[in-house]
């Protein structure tokens, strides 16, 4: 794992501002259906099944943002091997997608996973 730093974040975190609305769903001309799951079904497996199934490359190489200033490289299947510990209930939204952009992931603090494709 490794952190992005400086103007290349603040970059991207605008760019994905663009991606939502103002009430927070994002933007359905640039993404298809937005499925989603609670983050805390009693079978964390479940979710984490739920969560593979989305994403084939699991090798893939994703980027987890925080804020604009806070996030990591690392790849798909560190990130649900370690889900819990990217992911604070109550706390952190956060947003998760490959350098291609062609997917996002979304966590929302109470608990909720989004995912949709870009168009």
């Amino acid at each position: 794992m490794r952190t992005v730093i400086g103007g290349k974040l603040t970059e991207l975190w605008y760019e994905l501002l663009g991606w939502h609305e103002k009430d927070g769903r994002l933007k359905s001309a640039l993404f298809a259906e937005t499925e989603s799951i609670l983050a805390e079904e009693p079978e964390q497996e479940q979710v984490k099944n739920w969560l593979r199934s989305r994403v084939s490359n699991q090798e893939q190489s994703i980027l987890i943002i925080w804020d604009k200033q806070t996030s990591i490289f690392t790849t798909w299947d560190i990130f649900l091997k370690w889900i819990d510990d990217f992911c604070y209930p109550g706390s952190d939204d956060i947003t998760i997608l490959p350098l291609s952009k062609e997917w996002i992931l979304k966590y929302h603090h109470e608990e909720y996973f989004f995912f949709a494709r870009r168009r």
